[in-house]
């Protein structure tokens, strides 16, 4: 692997570390990072009803 990463996210609690090359560890970050806020909508939501 020419550039190969590390990154560590931590975000509602749950916490993410990837390593892979550039691309790859962002697009995994992305998703992570969209299920989070989904997940924290849901949340906010079920209250209101």
């Amino acid at each position: 692997m020419k550039d190969e990463v590390t990154i560590r996210i931590k975000m509602g609690g749950y916490e993410l570390e990837v390593t892979g090359s550039k691309e790859w560890a962002e697009r995994m970050i992305r998703n992570f990072v969209r299920r989070q806020r989904a997940a924290a909508k849901r949340k906010e939501t079920k209250g209101d009803e």
